[in-house]
């Protein structure tokens, strides 16, 4: 079937044309063969492995290719992803073609339209002369063994190739050891979606940074890269890494789009690439369900705690949640008014869960710092760091593996009671349990800058 419809676009495999009513379009070969394989299974969900199996049979590709070949299928049928009438996307599984497949009219009657001439003459007995019996025993013997040299041939191409795709894949599979993700760019510029971009960076790095094996750059060390165009080919030597994640967020109301792509740092070749639409109330699930996705394309071998890392949640409570991002973003600022909005936002998470150890963190640091620098408008010292304290330690209470109460609490202990040892061991502990937040190495450097050991003191700012 050369010629077929499928909604009301007229499809030449061929001829690789896929021709509307207002527009016609030349998609690539491997993109029409995407196609056909979803025209052949039409109305059942195919999956991305089955058409990567098929149309990419002795090649190494990511699923990155074939989100771009599905998307230069929906430019053809002018489709769209969120509302589709022609190729559905199942979540975590593959495509769906839902339009009406037919054959072209046009075609079935070409088809039926047979001429004399079409029909080949069969040539008769008294035109044959007195060499058939020996031309045909000739040619017979011609053919059997140029048959013979081509299957050989075929028999040596097929192990050639099997243990080029072996190597090949043994190649790919080697686990990438190191990774740096990039602010997520916020498109609309907007402070309501700037701290969710934010938010889901930091997510994504300390998640990733809880696994073994992985050296994941801390967040301070990447911030300097906003909003700039960079080749991945420079930033991949600057910080010494092999793979990058970058990132695009686009919010409409209630509703988020995350594109994210990996890409290797030393020849900017893809790795991977996902987009996920969600709703705001659903931000807290894909924040653990980015992370695991990652770690699958690093070819990482996790294990049943390293799952389990990837995955927890310090809240159940969507609300919380989002309180949560922007507390943290609005104390990022680092102004009297950033403060006072973080203690009411981390305030309004701590009533909506009562037992967020990270709002009780968040509260920590929100006291703590401030009192150093001389802002006004917040209480006295002696007060805030009592509350710093309590805060920490209900933190704590609740989570002792947390790193960020740790870091809080170092703070504490360093201005409040001047111990050095006891902060330089809670930093220690926070820097182990969170090796990527920026917060700790930032607190960490400046403790060894009082102590004077200036050399270690300076590494540690570049962490």
């Amino acid at each position: 079937m050369n010629k077929f419809r499928v909604g009301e676009f007229l499809i030449e495999s061929e001829l690789n044309n896929i021709t509307g009513s207002e527009q016609s379009s030349r998609v690539e070969p491997k993109v029409m063969q995407v196609l056909l394989c979803l025209v052949e299974h039409a109305g059942d969900v195919v999956t991305k492995e089955e058409l990567i199996r098929t149309v990419w049979r002795d090649t190494f590709v990511t699923d990155d290719v074939l989100t771009r070949s599905i998307s230069e299928l929906r430019k053809a049928f002018k489709d769209q992803s969120k509302e589709p009438h022609y190729i559905q996307t199942i979540p975590r599984s593959g495509y769906r073609l839902i339009a009406k497949v037919e054959k072209d009219p046009a075609s079935i009657s070409n088809e039926t339209k047979v001429t004399k001439a079409d029909v080949p003459k069969t040539p008769s007995a008294s035109n044959v002369g007195p060499l058939v019996g020996p031309v045909k025993g000739l040619m017979k013997v011609v053919f059997a063994t140029i048959g013979s040299v081509l299957i050989l041939v075929a028999i040596i191409v097929g192990i050639l190739l099997f243990y080029v795709s072996r190597h090949q894949t043994t190649v790919d599979a080697k686990a990438i050891g190191s990774i740096a993700v990039l602010p997520l760019v916020s498109v609309d510029s907007d402070p309501d979606t700037d701290y969710i971009a934010d938010g889901i960076t930091d997510n994504i790095i300390d998640r990733l940074s809880q696994l073994p094996n992985l050296r994941v750059i801390s967040s301070t060390a990447v911030v300097h890269y906003k909003d700039r165009q960079i080749d991945p080919r420079t930033i991949g030597p600057e910080l010494s890494v092999e793979a990058l994640l970058t990132g695009r967020l686009v919010r409409r109301s209630d509703n988020l789009t995350i594109s994210l792509e990996l890409v290797n740092a030393k020849d900017n070749t893809h790795i991977w690439g996902e987009q996920y639409e969600r709703k705001l109330s659903d931000l807290l699930a894909v924040q653990r369900e980015i992370p695991l996705d990652v770690s699958e394309k690093l070819r990482l071998r996790l294990s049943r705690e390293s799952k389990e890392r990837l995955t927890y949640v310090h809240t159940d409570n969507p609300e919380a949640n989002n309180l949560y991002l922007k507390g943290r973003y609005a104390w990022e600022k680092w102004t009297p008014d950033g403060t006072r909005e973080a203690i009411q936002f981390f305030e309004e998470a701590i009533k909506k869960d009562p037992g967020y150890a990270l709002a009780y963190a968040g509260l920590a640091d929100a006291y703590v710092i401030p009192t150093g620098l001389g802002w006004e408008g917040l209480p006295p010292q002696k007060e805030a760091r009592s509350r710093a304290k309590e805060f920490a330690t209900k933190a704590l209470s609740l989570d002792p593996q947390l790193g960020e109460a740790h870091a809080a609490l170092a703070q504490v202990i360093l201005y409040d009671d001047w111990d050095f040892s006891g902060a330089e061991r809670e930093i220690k502990k926070a820097i182990e349990l969170n090796p990527s937040y920026a917060r700790a190495h930032l607190y960490y450097s400046h403790l060894l800058d009082i102590l004077g050991r200036f050399d270690e003191s300076f590494v540690e700012s570049k962490k």
